[in-house]
């Protein structure tokens, strides 16, 4: 089962981990370069969690994808940058398209009036994921820049975003509601106990 959610600030290791499991060619399409494990750990630690939102794709409770939308500015942002990271073995699932919709409803509901993204020229899949939510792409300087204007929130958009997310809160909640009846279970009967084991 998957769902999206809101990552707190306090499950930021579950960004890093997410973001240290993407294989060369993801980390050099998503920030121009590799990553070390430790320079991962410095940006989710430099990440501005106050001025904006990271959305986390989960699938059984494992953080698989993360869509992060940061404020131009932290005082009345009129705009935030998207930026997305689906791992490897679960690219292709329409994962990348949900998160951009569910970044796009946060964004406007939140009163941002546009968000834009910076890809590689060489990342196909990301200018078809932005294409497909409307957005308006230019070159600059070897860069892809696409811009999407946002309309005003309005009661359904404040709804559907409580929809989604409460959603993906519940699936979270279940998934852990389990995984701590599983290891109950193990404590207290061994694997013999669980269907499967």
């Amino acid at each position: 089962m998957s769902a999206i959610r809101i990552l707190p600030p306090y499950e930021r290791r579950l960004l890093s981990d997410h973001l240290k499991r993407l294989d060369r060619e993801d980390l050099h399409l998503r920030f121009g370069g590799y990553l070390s494990p430790s320079a991962v750990e410095r940006y989710v630690d430099n990440l501005s969690w106050m001025s904006g939102v990271v959305l986390a794709w989960e699938v059984d409770g494992e953080v698989r994808g993360c869509g992060e939308l940061v404020n131009d500015r932290t005082v009345l942002p009129s705009a935030a940058e998207f930026a997305v990271t689906i791992e490897h073995a679960w690219q292709g699932q329409g994962a990348g398209l949900a998160l951009m919709h569910a970044a796009l409803l946060v964004a406007r509901n939140r009163g941002l009036r546009r968000v834009h993204l910076l890809c590689l020229a060489e990342n196909p899949r990301m200018m078809r994921l932005a294409r497909a939510c409307g957005a308006k792409l230019t070159w600059e300087e070897g860069e892809i820049l696409g811009e999407i204007e946002l309309p005003p929130a309005n009661p359904l958009s404040l709804a559907q975003e409580g929809v989604q997310l409460l959603g993906g809160i519940a699936a979270h909640s279940l998934h852990d509601v389990r995984r701590s009846a599983a290891k109950t279970a193990r404590q207290s009967f061994g694997d013999w106990a669980l269907p499967g084991a």
